[in-house]
């Protein structure tokens, strides 16, 4: 995540579940902070589902939006680097205010082969209304 109070939300949620041997968290405008050699079983990312063609949005906007998904093709374009051999992503996504044509996309032309395992919707009282909420997994063919 970018955000460094992500970060430390993230941390004391890992601590508090005692998952501190098993799960890493780290402060990266996606994959810069890594070294290539690393290679991970699980890479998870919530990402800013979000479609906007706006520029120059701020921090919180970026949690959830992203402009032309950009981030969100980096992200899926590089992840192959940093996959350990039959490793997955984990893919946060709403197809309801995301562009799923898009992310499908990005995912097959990277040879990923992807379902949804999980699906929730957001609580009433939402002012865009409900809003489902996917958890995708992919793996490489």
């Amino acid at each position: 995540d970018i955000n460094p109070d992500a970060i430390e939300n993230t941390k004391a949620n890992v601590k508090k579940h005692n998952l501190t041997k098993k799960i890493n968290v780290l402060q990266s405008d996606i994959f810069s902070s890594l070294k290539e050699s690393e290679k991970f079983s699980t890479i998870f990312w919530n990402i800013p589902f979000g479609y906007l063609e706006k520029d120059n949005l701020s921090l919180v906007e970026k949690s959830v939006f992203d402009t032309k998904y950009k981030d969100t093709k980096r992200f899926i374009d590089e992840s192959k680097k940093y996959l350990k051999k039959n490793g997955r992503l984990l893919i946060g996504f709403s197809t309801t205010i995301g562009r799923f044509d898009l992310l499908k996309k990005y995912l097959k032309n990277n040879n990923f082969q992807f379902k949804i395992i999980s699906e929730t919707t957001a609580p009433e009282g939402n002012p865009m209304g409900p809003i489902k909420v996917e958890l995708i997994e992919a793996k490489l063919r």
